[in-house]
């Protein structure tokens, strides 16, 4: 499947993905924003038990997961997956729940409960609240580096002209 320019939001599910559910699928999935979502697991989307989605230039935003260790704004259950040039901001427990390797890269995942949980991430040119001490390129070594949103009290992710993410990717990883 194909996914782009969504918006995916309000939407909830008892045990698995209240956005997107994905099961054993390798969906692309572009320019979309996964907001106020609810599930047992995986708040915004939640992939499992095989595929390997493709998630670029998407929002992660005020998603919840009632399982303590759900992924609020994503969960990855024995499903590799690629994340780019995604935001992640305001999703609770944590942002990310995974148990196999992902990889992110050129990411923001900031103003979260926590930022990861049980995660294997290959992390490039990324900005993490509270660093990651595997972050490959990212700013201050550890891409603990506020990224400076206009107003996230609003949900106006957008970044101020001396925020430390702009020009901070890597073009490659698009």
């Amino acid at each position: 499947a194909t996914i782009s320019h969504c918006l995916i939001t309000g939407n909830s599910s008892t045990v698995f993905g209240g956005g997107l559910a994905c099961y054993n699928a390798s969906p692309i999935i572009t320019d979309c924003i996964f907001s106020n979502n609810t599930s047992y697991s995986g708040g915004g989307m939640a992939n499992g038990f095989g595929g390997m989605p493709v998630v670029t230039n998407c929002l992660f935003i005020d998603n919840t997961a009632t399982y303590f260790a759900g992924g609020g704004g994503l969960f990855s259950q024995n499903t590799s997956m690629t994340l780019t040039n995604c935001t992640f901001s305001g999703n609770s427990p944590e942002s990310i729940h995974c148990n196999v390797a992902i990889n992110i890269s050129n990411c923001v995942i900031w103003g979260n409960s926590l930022n990861f949980y049980n995660a294997n991430a290959g992390i490039s040119n990324c900005i993490i609240e509270g660093g990651y001490n595997l972050c490959n390129n990212c700013p201050n070594g550890n891409g603990n580096a506020n990224p400076l949103f206009v107003n996230t009290a609003t949900g106006d992710l957008r970044l101020q002209a001396c925020s430390p993410a702009i020009n901070a990717g890597n073009d490659a990883n698009n």
